[in-house]
């Protein structure tokens, strides 16, 4: 098992979900979080395998947003951890690339997912739903993808989820 960093705006992230970071939080850094495997869960971001040159863009990330960086063991990262020139211009070019889009007021797809759907996500490919979470602002799902062999829990509108092409 690896050792998982989480950005989070409560004091200890085990109580994240006291002091979940938000939709509009998730929206502001959406660019910076597209450039590494990281996954919302219970109001934190959470990266499993963290290593000092991702730790730049973690705490970025918690600097645009108000959050912090925390450890498993509950330990805090800051201060200068330099962000990888080469992550830093793939950042650049997708914030350029990026135009912040409204979440529709309804989806029929997504409104219609249930246990065992298909989807296609943009980043991981097709997968198939095995739990959904809660279905308030936007539907929390866990999403089998085959192409990754594992499964992530990803928000329905953030993710921009399609329906597959069969």
């Amino acid at each position: 098992m690896s050792y998982n960093v989480h950005v989070t705006k409560a004091l200890n992230w085990w109580h994240s979900e006291q002091h979940p970071i938000t939709e509009a939080d998730l929206e502001q850094v959406k660019s910076w979080i597209d450039l590494l495997p990281i996954t919302y869960k219970k109001g934190r971001l959470t990266l499993e395998g963290a290593n000092n040159e991702v730790m730049g863009i973690l705490i970025a990330i918690a600097e645009q947003i108000g959050a912090r960086v925390q450890g498993d063991e509950g330990e805090v990262y800051e201060g200068d951890y330099p962000i990888d020139p080469q992550m830093l211009a793939e950042l650049e070019r997708s914030k350029s690339m990026y135009v912040s889009p409204e979440l529709p007021a309804t989806n029929e797809y997504i409104e219609s997912l249930i246990i065992g759907s298909e989807l296609l996500h943009p980043k991981y490919g097709p997968g198939t739903v095995m739990e959904i979470i809660n279905e308030q602002t936007d539907k929390e799902l866990i999403v089998f993808f085959p192409s990754i062999g594992a499964t992530k829990q990803i928000l329905a509108y953030y993710a921009k989820l399609n329906m597959p092409n069969k």
